[in-house]
């Protein structure tokens, strides 16, 4: 029993407790390329769902003007739903490092650690989390998804981790894990531009917007002579079109109006 609760409780890495404020010294340059860097790293995280996006039109082989322009609030609105569920995506895989962290500072500065049990369980819920991933992903014979997924996962908990901890001095200092960010977050998605294109698909499915749901368009106008109906593989749908794969690799630009029925399914 004695050694169960040591494995459990044992003060542990206290090496890596971040240094209090008063042992960091502060020079002027360095909240210069502070501010700097966060105006980019502001900027780039603004443009990062347009470059998710442009990834899976280039792997898509279509482009939408009208969705950059008509649709933005849309756009911001899914990203937005989408980044919450990365950030809980990414505590639920690696959250524990965040908790180890403030643990051991805590250790280190007060001789005791309050957040042992919420880190164990963190690890617990880590496991089981890798565990069902790979296992649906095996399922669905895709396991290049929950790689792609871990690898997002833990570029966030390395960002977030770079800063729990620290204080605001520290933080001023740390102008590198912003620019490693950027970097992993362009790279990333590049060099696996076919399993980004698959993630992008499955916000999109699940907002009925794309990402390969069937369609069909029926034009219900009085002109007879210029109705017409169209089905197929739902790509992107804009505000004023609907792009359609409708076999054989053929794209088709509909024409979203006032008289137009979509039913998508």
């Amino acid at each position: 029993m004695h050694r169960i609760k040591d494995f459990f409780f044992k003060p542990r890495l206290l090496f890596l407790a971040p240094k209090r404020g008063d042992e960091i010294s502060l020079k002027p340059i360095q909240i210069v390329i502070r501010v700097f860097v966060a105006l980019i790293t502001a900027g780039w995280i603004s443009f990062l769902p347009f470059y998710l996006f442009i990834i899976y039109m280039h792997e898509n082989s279509f482009f939408s003007y009208d969705f950059f322009v008509e649709g933005i609030f849309g756009l911001n609105t899914f990203i937005v739903a989408a980044a919450i569920l990365v950030i809980f995506m990414s505590l639920y895989f690696y959250g524990f490092f965040l908790f180890l962290k403030l643990g051991i500072q805590q250790q280190k500065e007060e001789g005791r650690n309050g957040y042992r049990f919420i880190t164990w369980m963190f690890i617990l819920v880590s496991v089981l989390i890798h565990v069902m991933f790979f296992e649906l992903s095996l399922a669905n014979d895709k396991p290049y998804l929950v790689l792609w997924l871990m690898g997002i996962s833990a570029m966030f908990c390395a960002f977030f981790y770079s800063f729990v901890g620290h204080g605001f001095k520290k933080n001023l200092q740390n102008w590198l894990s912003p620019i490693l960010f950027i970097a992993a977050s362009i790279f990333l998605p590049f060099f696996n531009q076919d399993v980004t294109s698959e993630v992008v698909s499955m916000g999109l499915r699940s907002f009925n917007m794309g990402g390969g749901k069937s369609i069909q368009i029926v034009d219900k106008s009085q002109n007879k002579k210029a109705a017409f109906e169209v089905a197929g593989r739902l790509i992107l749908l804009t505000p004023k079109n609907a792009y359609i794969n409708s076999g054989d690799n053929k794209l088709v630009i509909v024409p979203i109006s006032d008289h137009t029925e979509v039913n998508v399914w």
